[in-house]
């Protein structure tokens, strides 16, 4: 049952921290797919946790994918996912899906892909919002 929280998401709608992923030499940035469409990609690999013996689980991979549509110059959400740097931690929201296509080798692959609707850049601890509210603290004294 929706609730007033999620009435009005899709069902595969999903929100991760990511941690970003370029292999040597590949490069990011917004390029055009060949009807115009700019577009952006990156794989990123999302923590699965630990299991109860304490160890850590195998990362899921999955790829980000910012896009905007034909005819219109790059959205800033495109434009984040082209800008991702390897190690970049980002949170995204947006439509999980298995994309299937055949290589060049005619081997069929199958991969998760986040339709990226919104990213934000994720911190580990709060060190700098701690410094500044103990700032705007010493001037009230």
């Amino acid at each position: 049952m929706a609730t007033k929280s999620n009435k009005n998401r899709p069902s595969n709608y999903f929100i991760v921290t990511a941690r970003a992923f370029r292999k040597d030499g590949e490069d990011g940035g917004v390029q055009l797919t060949k009807n115009g469409q700019p577009i952006a990609k990156c794989r990123a690999s999302v923590s699965m946790g630990k299991d109860k013996e304490g160890e850590y689980k195998p990362s899921m991979w999955v790829e980000l994918v910012g896009f905007t549509r034909e005819g219109d110059d790059p959205n800033e959400v495109t434009e984040a996912v082209g800008a991702l740097e390897a190690g970049d931690y980002v949170t995204v929201k947006g439509r999980l899906a298995m994309e299937e296509w055949t290589g060049d080798d005619d081997v069929t692959r199958q991969s998760l892909t986040i339709w990226v609707q919104s990213i934000e850049p994720f911190s580990f601890d709060n060190d700098e919002d701690q410094d500044e509210e103990e700032d705007e603290e010493e001037d009230l004294i």
